[in-house]
């Protein structure tokens, strides 16, 4: 087999700046035009908008656990307040299978909101509670209130204070405290 070669001024002739051109072109052309196609450009907006996402969504669900622990707080505390308003004349069953009537109302309140808002840690609550017998002075009791002499028309607050720390991403924008209060009239 014999190979046949043209003769070399039957080839086309190029300037000098005409084939400089074309090769460069010809070397680069693919990498422009891999540059126009928008093929990452999803990978890359991805890339941007998910952080930014996430941290958003994880804050409106650590928001949600934090509204409903005020929720479980705010109900334990209209129990309190409930317990100590009925709790005038009222016995109860102790652990050794006897009665007795109830002598410490702040107690028995204290008591009756740490067990409707079992799901807190009511060790990390604080409670105060305002006891104004009807047309006298209010006087401020924290959990006991020892035979105190609870009358019909007799106002009771209670009140509640309950340090949540919100976590986003490892990031504690600091200790918020909850509050919670509710007034009741003792019957």
């Amino acid at each position: 087999m014999k190979l046949h070669l043209r003769n070399a001024e039957s080839w086309p002739r190029l300037s000098n700046e005409t084939s400089r051109r074309d090769s460069i072109g010809r070397a680069i052309g693919p990498c422009l035009k891999r540059l126009g196609r928008s093929d990452g450009g999803s990978l890359i907006e991805f890339a941007l908008v998910v952080p930014m996402m996430m941290t958003i969504i994880t804050a409106l669900f650590c928001f949600g656990v934090a509204l409903s622990e005020y929720m479980v707080m705010t109900n334990g505390v209209n129990a309190g307040a409930r317990a100590f308003a009925l709790s005038r004349g009222v016995t109860v069953n102790n652990s050794n299978g006897t009665t007795s009537q109830i002598t410490d109302p702040c107690a028995f309140a204290v008591q009756t909101a740490q067990q409707s808002a079992s799901i807190l840690g009511s060790s990390a609550a604080s409670f105060q509670i305002t006891w104004t017998p009807n047309g006298g002075t209010a006087t401020i009791y924290s959990t006991t209130c020892n035979n105190i002499g609870i009358g019909s028309g007799d106002t009771v607050t209670v009140q509640a204070s309950y340090p949540i720390s919100m976590l986003v991403y490892g990031w504690t924008p600091g200790t918020l405290n909850m509050y919670a209060q509710t007034t009741e009239l003792v019957q």
